[in-house]
């Protein structure tokens, strides 16, 4: 090595290379199928409910199991990519999510088509939970947040697109959202291209005693000599006992809860707004068309909140950010529930949205923070997976608060979760922004 400067401690300190950009451009466009199929069935919900005669009770079921296949996927991603390391669990949840995305596009019932939006659910969550703690791991302390969220945000230009091709070609045919799901294919390229690209963690492979090869991967993606022999790693093999008392010992256990109370409520109050906000619109009695002009435009929402993150995400410590996007989330579904003017619930929708998708890049950053690397993706999957289990809860029991409560009881449940997340998160939440993941593990 030409440079004399000798990193100690994996790629803080110096600056984004080409090499960090590509490794995040591939996952940003990993993500973008992932995050196409991932919301497609709000626009696809509204035309099964007109053309199959399915109800909300079963638009709910239909939810519910793709969020318990998320629990699935989430939990063997983890686990999975703590054994065999980050680039192979990557390639191979792509692989998964891509051909079960593709099979949606063939079922005749309703009952096939929940078996497959399981297994859709289980591939796209094992690939987010890999994606997400794989680029922390691969990007220097100082601006994580921000390459993350924007990679983040690549991703979700995937939402748009496949909300303005939903409302282009779906009404054209009863059959025709069948291309929706078709689409979701396309992500076998991107293991294709993966095999090429990726670099495997460094930290994963000092984990594993690997230290040598972990300090070629970082000459070679910084051109900076490394000396990894100093830094602190714990060889133990990995089980689920293990990395459970590891989560609730006296070291990491307000970590654990914390990140436990985003991931269990907070997420489940976005989904609520994002599965049912269409549907919920259109049985007001606007049209399935109107439904769709608002799922179109809070996707414009979704795709611009990863990038309010990068904006925000590294200053605060990650929490204070935290904090101030669950106040406006809960000062939003107050207004929202209160509108009865179209085009004030387009724009309100669309600001909701934004925040929602903000909080979630801040979020996924702060899980992939907040646990050392032997038990990163694992601990990670846990809280991930342990979060569908009441998401898919609530996408059977928002119906039946609809029918009991109306509009506003729905959105009443959402604001209550957000002032819950804001009050733990600001009390417990831990600093983390601008230190190495080992500083915040110590």
């Amino acid at each position: 090595m030409e440079n004399q400067k000798v990193l100690t401690s994996y790629f803080d300190g110096v600056k984004v290379t080409s090499k960090h950009l590509k490794i995040v451009l591939l996952i940003a466009m990993g993500l973008l199928f992932d995050m196409m199929d991932n919301y497609n069935f709000s626009f696809v919900a509204p035309t099964l409910m007109k053309n199959w005669g399915i109800t909300m009770e079963q638009v709910g079921q239909i939810n519910s199991m793709f969020f318990i296949g998320m629990l699935v996927g989430s939990l063997f991603g983890g686990f999975i990519s703590d054994h065999i390391g980050r680039k192979k669990a990557f390639l191979a949840s792509s692989v998964f999510f891509s051909v079960f995305s593709l099979s949606n596009a063939f079922v005749t019932n309703v009952q096939a088509f929940m078996v497959m939006r399981f297994l859709t659910g289980v591939g796209i969550a094992s690939l987010i939970i890999v994606a997400v703690p794989y680029m922390v791991e691969m990007l220097p302390a100082e601006s994580r947040g921000k390459w993350q969220a924007l990679g983040i945000g690549f991703g979700y230009i995937g939402i748009p697109a496949i909300a303005i091709f939903c409302k282009k070609v779906i009404p054209l045919a009863p059959e025709n959202w069948r291309y929706v799901y078709a689409i979701g294919g396309g992500g076998l390229i991107i293991a294709a291209l993966g095999l090429l690209w990726l670099e495997e963690s460094p930290r994963w492979l000092v984990s594993k005693g690997r230290v040598a090869e972990a300090e070629r991967i970082v000459e070679k993606m910084t051109g900076y000599k490394a000396d990894l022999s100093g830094v602190v790693r714990n060889t133990e093999k990995v089980s689920v006992l293990y990395v459970l008392k590891e989560m609730f010992s006296k070291k990491l256990y307000k970590n654990t809860l914390v990140l436990l109370e985003i991931f269990w409520f907070a997420y489940a109050a976005g989904f609520i707004f994002i599965s049912f906000a269409p549907t919920l619109f259109v049985t007001k009695g606007y049209s399935i068309e109107d439904g769709l002009t608002l799922s179109m435009m809070m996707s414009f929402g979704f795709v611009a909140g990863p990038f309010v993150a990068a904006a925000i995400s590294d200053k605060g410590g990650r929490k204070w950010p935290i904090v101030a996007l669950n106040i406006a989330a809960l000062v939003l579904s107050i207004v929202y529930a209160s509108l009865n003017n179209k085009t004030g619930i387009y724009v309100v929708a669309v600001l909701i949205a934004v925040i929602i998708q903000a909080m979630c890049a801040v979020t996924q950053t702060y899980l992939g923070e907040l646990f050392p690397t032997n038990i990163r993706n694992a601990a990670s999957g846990i809280i991930y997976s342990s979060g569908r289990i009441p998401t898919a809860v609530a996408m059977v029991a928002i119906p039946v608060i609809n029918r009991m409560y109306g509009y506003v009881g729905v959105f009443a449940v959402t604001g209550m979760i957000y002032v819950l997340t804001a009050i733990i998160v600001g009390v417990w939440g831990v600093r983390a922004s601008g230190k190495s993941l080992e500083q915040i593990n110590e």
